[in-house]
């Protein structure tokens, strides 16, 4: 419905600008009573099933849905409310003398940090600097339960995500911190699967010619080098 009606605007106001378009759809889009009411079932749902241990698979389902909702139609208001409502159910289950869910069991704790990492990946992408900053913080209390490290996927995205977060917030000495970690995780993994690759006819390569011919690793070391290089002392 709203597509149409953006249509017909566009039509009705001889406008092509894309940009003036998709605009007009992100007005209608909150005036929307049943996006109103979708983001309304989220967060009700979320609120009853908090406290149900044996759903927990369905809570966490609801919680990246709604995550994902905020992000598609890019409803930063909605996020925010949204990463505070997940914060302080975390918080509750913390202090709770009954432990309705689990935070020191290893699936349960794993679904917890899928849920985060989710968040992390949407804030970045909303440009919502602060509220990655709080998920990071999210993550790093829900890391102090685990029993078990990081993956070194997630270990990867979370540098990352740090990276860019230090370059808005202008810290040019954590930003290249993040940026030189990250490399090292790259490299890492470039070499593990360089072992497990048979001999080919590059082998005669020096290692340092196959890392600069690996377009990944070349550019996170420039960017490291260029990120250092600009920090001041």
């Amino acid at each position: 419905r709203i597509a149409t009606e953006v249509q017909a605007w566009a039509a009705e106001k001889k406008i092509d600008n894309a940009a003036e378009i998709d605009k007009e759809r992100k007005r209608l889009q909150f005036q929307d009573q049943a996006l109103k009411y979708q983001w309304e079932a989220y967060r009700a749902t979320l609120e009853v099933l908090r406290n149900v241990g044996k759903l927990d698979k369905l809570y966490q389902e609801t919680g990246r849905r709604a995550i994902q909702f905020c992000l598609d139609l890019e409803r930063t208001s909605e996020f925010r409310r949204l990463c505070e409502l997940l914060r302080s159910h975390v918080e509750f289950h913390r202090k709770a003398s009954t432990k309705w869910v689990d935070l020191d069991d290893s699936t349960t704790l794993e679904s917890y940090l899928t849920t985060r990492f989710s968040m992390l990946e949407a804030a970045s992408k909303l440009e919502l600097w602060q509220e990655a900053w709080r998920v990071v913080y999210d993550i790093r209390g829900l890391l102090v339960r685990s029993r078990e490290p990081l993956s070194p996927e997630r270990v990867r995205v979370f540098y990352e995500k740090l990276a860019d977060i230090f370059w808005m917030f202008e810290d040019p000495h954590i930003h290249a911190f993040c940026l030189f970690e990250l490399y090292k995780l790259t490299f890492s993994a470039y070499m593990e699967a360089q072992e497990d690759e048979p001999e080919s006819k590059e082998s005669s390569l020096t290692s340092t010619q196959q890392l600069t011919a690996t377009p990944t690793l070349a550019l996170l070391a420039r960017q490291t080098v260029l990120a250092a290089l600009a920090a001041p002392l």
